[in-house]
């Protein structure tokens, strides 16, 4: 063990005296042998990808036994979060389709979202969980907004309701798609890795936002509120 570490911080040939010198000895060689390799290493890749002198490198390390109960909270807690929104959104608006229609289409943000992820080959850690519970609310935001046009605006027909919502909705999406944008290229090249895989997610997310909103949400509530309106229309 202290020969490995002398290999990487080129010290003299130590002697210990017992047993107990000897474990110190080995834990402080092993401390200078860490440091040495990681500066090497650092190195070794500013010269190979040409980086200059001005990057800046993060480590991060997590026990085996911490981080499982990071991940294992992380997960209940979005899975939690979804069913939550779920029951909200029933006891909000008291109707079956409407309620499915918008927590289909929150999942069809979140699967979007780790699809995206799979294919540009970002982890799924406790960096980019928060940023789909982040995903969840908003997704549900820009539902909300089409919903209630809906059923609240009832001097037009609904497909006028749908185009209402649409600027709006669209005007929160793009929005909040620039500060995301934004956010994603700083990070990226200020190298702050953790900020860049919560945009990207968020990114991710919002771009299955406006399909699922605008062409698999609207759609059946459009369907669903004409044939509402319609049977009104006949009774009256």
């Amino acid at each position: 063990m202290l020969d490995l570490a002398k290999r990487f911080t080129g010290a003299a040939s130590l002697q210990p005296k017992d047993a107990a010198d000897a474990v110190e000895l080995a834990g402080l060689q092993l401390i200078a042998a860490d440091q040495a390799f990681q500066e090497q290493l650092q190195d070794a890749i500013v010269k190979s990808f040409d980086l200059g002198g001005e990057v800046r490198f993060q480590k991060k390390e997590v026990g085996a036994s911490l981080g499982k109960a990071f991940w294992d909270s992380a997960v209940m807690a979005t899975v939690a979060a979804f069913v939550m929104v779920a029951i909200v959104i029933f006891i909000s608006f008291r109707e079956i389709i409407p309620a499915v229609a918008i927590t289909l289409a929150t999942a069809f943000d979140i699967l979007c979202a780790l699809a995206l992820m799979s294919l540009f080959k970002i982890p799924l850690d406790l960096s980019s969980i928060p940023s789909l519970l982040m995903l969840i609310g908003y997704s549900v935001d820009t539902e909300i907004v089409l919903n209630s046009r809906l059923t609240t605006r009832k001097d037009i027909s609904p497909p006028e309701r749908v185009m209402d919502a649409f600027y709006t909705g669209m005007t929160m999406t793009l929005t909040a798609l620039a500060a995301v944008t934004a956010m994603l290229v700083f990070s990226y090249f200020g190298q702050i890795m953790v900020i860049y895989q919560i945009a990207a997610v968020l990114l991710f997310g919002l771009l299955g936002d406006i399909v699922s909103t605008w062409f698999m949400n609207a759609p059946i509530l459009l369907w669903y509120y004409g044939r509402k309106h319609a049977a009104g229309g006949r009774h009256r």
